[in-house]
């Protein structure tokens, strides 16, 4: 657990850590501050890792549109994690078509965390999560006092929630 350090910087060694650990289960590296060059260097370990099964990458938006494909990049092509928590992290209405196609074709995902991605439609949530029937944890909070939801955007996660029994929901 590496969350709540301010290190950029850091992924270089703790890629080389992930190699080594045959018994890695749990990765959580929340709000760290990384920067692209941190995404760039742990995006592809994580995409070859086969034994961590939970992810936290939440809070570590470096305000580039490539970590959004990085991650993308790690839903293709990882089939071992199965948890992953992507709260804040800079998904918006340009990235998220290929992010959500990716987490889509990975049905190894049966929870994620999305929480403080405003940027992203409340409907566009509510359309792929009625679909993708393999997620059974979600969370969708708005954490930010500041960004309020519409009513209307409050009765399409109500929808969610009712149409979608099967599914743990948080919003």
């Amino acid at each position: 657990d590496v969350s709540f350090m301010i290190l950029t910087g850091f992924s270089s060694k703790l890629s080389e850590l992930i190699v080594e650990s045959k018994t890695l289960r749990i990765l959580k590296i929340k709000n760290t501050r990384m920067n692209i060059l941190d995404y760039q260097l742990l995006i592809p370990v994580l995409c070859t890792n086969n034994t961590i099964e939970e992810l936290y990458l939440s809070d570590n938006n470096p305000m580039k549109e490539e970590s959004i494909d990085l991650i993308t990049k790690l839903l293709n092509t990882n089939r071992k994690i199965h948890s992953i928590y992507l709260d804040k992290i800079g998904l918006n209405l340009e990235n998220c078509k290929q992010f959500f196609l990716a987490l889509k074709k990975n049905t190894n995902i049966h929870t994620i965390s999305l929480n403080d991605n405003v940027e992203v439609s409340i409907r566009k949530y509510v359309d792929f999560f009625l679909e993708a029937k393999h997620i059974k944890k979600l969370n969708l909070m708005n954490r930010n006092s500041l960004n309020k939801r519409l009513k209307d955007d409050v009765r399409l996660l109500e929808k969610l929630r009712d149409e979608r029994p099967d599914m743990e929901f948080k919003f």
